[in-house]
């Protein structure tokens, strides 16, 4: 199964703005050609990652809950990325 892979920069973000979901990927994150590559074992182990980033996306709201915060699209961005390479 192919990585979830995230640039650099978003990484860095997911850092400092989302601690919690940093934590799960930085249990397996390895920095390989500027990005930072999560190996999968199989969907399961996908599935966790992707339900940890809709936890996260779920608390990036905006005030009135009625959008996306500028971090949590962010945030959707770089999953995006991550899940598209």
């Amino acid at each position: 199964m192919r990585p979830i892979i995230f640039k650099k920069a978003d990484y860095l973000f997911i850092k400092e703005r989302f601690p919690n979901f940093y934590k799960l990927l930085s249990k397996k994150a390895k920095l390989i050609n500027g990005e930072y590559q999560i190996p999968l074992a199989d969907m399961d182990e996908y599935d966790v990652y992707f339900d940890a980033c809709g936890d996260e996306l779920m608390e990036a709201l905006t005030p009135d809950n009625s959008e996306l915060s500028k971090d949590g699209l962010r945030l959707e961005a770089a999953w995006d990325y991550a899940d598209s390479k």
